[in-house]
């Protein structure tokens, strides 16, 4: 067994949480990383997972918060994020849930879809994943709260992240890891899972942006409550010190 500490990285889907995974996965026994991905996966009795030390899951805080392991989670600009996402499930082979709506439809028509996986990869997901959970049950349960309760929500449950970053500023969140938990990831590893078709968000026309701001009005709340309490505070003179001019070149 590794003397590495147990770490559930909550994964946001395209948020670089791969790039994360692919980074701690050295520091870890091949028995100790935990092969599930989805809340579906994951049975009432989470005491059987005892044994392993490092999980990456798209799952949501309920689950990840009764699994023996340090928090760490990214987030990641919600106009960006969509984006990102879409062109993904276009390009990714296979038309199961998300990507076979994508390749069916162009982005206009994309953002008018309230297709299940549309609804559950879209919709405020980052708040609603942080706040509760990844699947339609979690948001039927819920169907009641309020944009502000539900903010409120996430806002609450990262107290208790050992990590929190941003997709726009993953040498900062590495060297986080490396003060907190004591794992040294290098930042200069490949990046991960990358879409390799989609546009810059700067290519987005402001009309589709328009209409992109009703999918994301609290995940663009949640992100820059993040960056205003974790990114931000977190850019002190030692953590700049150690990143030099990596870092500062991110303004």
């Amino acid at each position: 067994m590794s003397d590495s500490p147990s770490v559930v990285i909550v994964h946001i889907g395209k948020t670089g949480g791969t790039w994360l995974k692919d980074a701690l996965r050295p520091f870890y026994d091949h028995e100790e990383v935990c092969q599930l991905q989805f809340e579906s996966q994951f049975s009432k009795n989470l005491d059987e997972l005892a044994t392993f030390k490092l999980f990456d899951s798209h799952i949501g805080y309920d689950i990840a918060s009764k699994l023996n392991g340090h928090l760490v989670t990214v987030l990641r600009n919600p106009f960006d994020r969509i984006v990102s996402l879409y062109h993904y499930w276009r390009e990714v082979p296979g038309a199961d849930f998300g990507p076979g709506v994508a390749k069916s439809l162009s982005f206009e028509e994309f953002l008018d879809n309230r297709d299940d996986a549309v609804v559950l990869d879209v919709v405020n997901a980052q708040t609603w994943q942080i706040a509760f959970g990844t699947t339609l049950g979690a948001r039927h349960e819920h169907r009641n709260i309020s944009p502000d309760q539900l903010l409120k929500r996430a806002i609450k449950n990262l107290e208790s992240f050992e990590v929190v970053g941003i997709t726009e500023a993953m040498p900062l969140l590495a060297a986080e890891i490396g003060r907190k938990l004591g794992l040294s990831i290098d930042v200069r590893m490949g990046r991960s899972n990358v879409t390799q078709t989609r546009p810059s968000l700067s290519d987005i026309p402001v009309s589709l942006r328009d209409r992109l701001y009703p999918l994301v009005n609290v995940d663009l709340v949640l992100y820059q409550h993040v960056i205003e309490r974790y990114v931000a505070p977190a850019c002190s003179a030692s953590v700049v010190s150690d990143l030099g001019n990596l870092l500062q070149n991110q303004g």
